[in-house]
């Protein structure tokens, strides 16, 4: 990918209206191999502004004293000259109005990149979105299950206590059948 600077970018313009191609933000874009819109549109206006310059300078008017001296001659020149200013200023209005064109264009692609980007936008959006609910859904559910955890804990715990007192129960127990068995073999003797 080439930098999108003024250098490449007026290259690329060259390179384009040689072929015979106009330069578009598209085809500047597509050989610079990707690139800003809102970087590459303000160089190509640049470069296209340039060019206009170049294609308006034409012929000054004719001085009067240069009239005078060659009043017959001049006359001719000048009625070439007009004719000339004439055809100059047709190819410049038809050159102003392909600029005018191209930047009806240009608009148009800015506002397909913008409605692009604000339908990505959305998207993304949504996706937030769907992501915070769901990680809403699952923050309850970890509560849910934090306090499961809470309550199976206690259980634990109740359950250690009553599995000691078993275990002192069944000690009496045997005790209690130890004296048993000790008093009924008093009462046997």
């Amino acid at each position: 990918m080439k930098t999108a600077d003024r250098t490449n970018i007026f290259q690329i313009c060259d390179a384009l209206n040689d072929k015979g191609q106009k330069p578009t933000l598209d085809r500047v874009r597509q050989m610079l191999g990707g690139g800003s819109f809102t970087t590459i549109q303000p160089i190509l206006r640049e470069w296209k502004d340039k060019r206009s310059e170049e294609l308006v300078s034409g012929p000054a008017a004719v001085p009067d004293d240069i009239r005078g001296m060659l009043d017959g001659l001049a006359t001719q020149i000048w009625a070439k000259a007009s004719t000339k200013a004439g055809e100059d200023l047709k190819a410049l209005r038809e050159g102003m109005q392909a600029r005018l064109d191209e930047a009806e264009q240009e608009k148009a692609d800015a506002a397909a990149e913008v409605l692009r980007l604000e339908t990505e936008t959305v998207a993304q959006k949504e996706k937030i979105e769907a992501s915070a609910e769901e990680m809403q859904s699952l923050r309850t559910a970890l509560q849910a299950a934090n306090i499961d955890i809470q309550v199976q804990s206690k259980q634990i715990v109740e359950a250690e206590g009553l599995a000691k007192r078993h275990e002192k129960l069944l000690l009496e127990v045997g005790e209690l059948r130890g004296r048993l068995a000790v008093a009924m073999e008093k009462k046997k003797s």
